[in-house]
């Protein structure tokens, strides 16, 4: 909590949590989108998925999430191929592309701030920060590495990283592979 709430300036600069009704609830944060991007290493995992025929499981099995994972026949190793990369590893622009559509749609026209999530390199999110704000619309957007975290804290950042995306308004992202879709 001490880490939350020493970082929630970077989350939410214009806004405040909203209120709630008793002591056991969690406040949550109006006006926030959560996206993990999972960057390093991550098209060895992304092949070892395609190889396998890997399903999405947990919220992308849901019926109302609008980015389903429909993979082409395996007899089309090609398309197949393409489209599990672009749901497991997408591109800078992929990235820029849907979280505009997201920005524009009628669920996210009260979304201002932007919360990225991941393992990604600071030049890196840097310059997708840049480009979310001066291209795609996006009020405010911070990052994993703007976090400041106690020695202590260091040791819980991701689960601290995890509480943020569960008080936020809308979260992107999936817990077997990193896809797009909006909870």
């Amino acid at each position: 909590e001490s880490a939350i709430q020493q970082n929630v300036h970077l989350l939410l600069p214009f806004a405040s949590t909203l209120s709630v009704s008793s002591s056991n609830e969690v406040p949550s944060y109006k006006g926030l989108l959560v996206v993990h991007l999972r960057m390093g290493v991550f098209d060895v995992q992304c092949y070892k998925f395609h190889k396998q025929s890997t399903q999405a499981r947990g919220w992308s099995e849901l019926p109302d999430i609008p980015d389903k994972f429909n993979p082409p026949a395996e007899e089309e190793w090609e398309a197949r191929h393409d489209y599990y990369y672009k749901s497991c590893s997408p591109s800078f622009y992929q990235i820029i592309n849907k979280l505009k559509a997201i920005r524009e749609s009628d669920q996210g026209k009260d979304i201002r701030a932007l919360y990225l999530m991941s393992d990604g390199t600071l030049d890196y999110l840097k310059n997708l920060a840049t480009v979310l704000m001066e291209d795609a619309g996006w009020e405010f957007v911070s990052t994993t590495r703007d976090m400041v975290y106690s020695p202590e804290q260091q040791f819980v950042s991701q689960a601290v990283e995890l509480a943020i995306a569960q008080r936020a308004e809308m979260y992107l992202g999936n817990v077997v592979r990193v896809s797009f879709f909006n909870a």
